[in-house]
């Protein structure tokens, strides 16, 4: 949490949390593997809905750090699980 409000600082815009915590039969039902970074509490998707938003937020998560970012159409998710390749960015498909 405190990295998030580190880099909402950076950001100068509010992150809205759109999901955090998910649990493996949760992910399960939603057609996934159910190990997600989500599952294991080191993820969070954050609301953006336009390229202004996504601009800042990401650059706020780089600069302090974080560096496992997907984007998605209304959406950033960040997570700092550290089994999982680094120095990452994806985009969200459909």
């Amino acid at each position: 949490m405190e990295m998030l409000d580190s880099a909402r600082h950076i950001a100068k815009i509010p992150f809205v949390p759109t999901s955090g915590f998910r649990s493996e039969i949760y992910e399960r039902e939603q057609g996934r593997d159910g190990t997600s970074s989500h599952t294991k509490g080191l993820a969070i998707d954050l609301k953006a809905t336009t390229s202004t938003q996504r601009f800042k937020i990401i650059n706020g998560l780089i600069s302090i750090g974080l560096n496992r970012i997907g984007i998605g159409e209304n959406f950033i998710h960040v997570d700092m699980d550290k089994s999982k390749a680094q120095k990452v960015i994806w985009h969200y498909y459909g």
